[in-house]
């Protein structure tokens, strides 16, 4: 097989990928559009009887998860791949580590980008949620310490 044979071949192949990727990416943010399409009635609105149409799922907190988990995929992938490489021994420490690093770097640098982004002081609507997330996030840090 000549160089421009493989070249051609190895060009089609990564056409291939991108276009399978646009399709799962596509699949996954019509799912997303229609999670945060749902909405819950509000009958009392400030005493009055009023029926209002509100949002289940925060579209910011939507696209903020997205972008964490698209900057992550590099990183996903570096960790599969050392573990699924050496499938009978002990894998290579690089990978978690990888994620462990960028998972704390991805958190400080979105929080800190959303607090200057706020122009006023935001209320938290949801407690429940906010906690919920708080701790399972926290679970997730102390266990990955405990693991590694």
């Amino acid at each position: 097989m000549s160089e421009t044979t493989l070249g051609v071949c190895l060009l089609l192949g990564l056409f291939y990928l991108f276009v399978g990727i646009f399709m799962l990416t596509e699949v996954l943010l019509n799912a997303v559009a229609r999670i945060t399409a749902r909405t819950e009635q509000i009958s009392e609105h400030e005493g009055k009887h009023l029926y209002i149409e509100e949002p289940l799922w925060s579209t910011n907190i939507v696209n903020i998860t997205l972008l964490s988990v698209a900057s992550s995929s590099p990183q996903l992938f570096l960790c599969w791949i050392s573990t699924f490489a050496v499938m009978d021994g002990t894998p290579d420490k690089l990978g978690p580590m990888v994620i462990v690093g960028s998972a704390g770097f991805n958190l400080v640098v979105a929080s800190a980008v959303s607090v200057l982004a706020a122009t006023k002081v935001k209320k938290i609507l949801n407690l429940c949620a906010f906690l919920t997330t708080a701790g399972f996030a926290t679970l997730a840090y102390i266990w990955l310490f405990i693991v590694l």
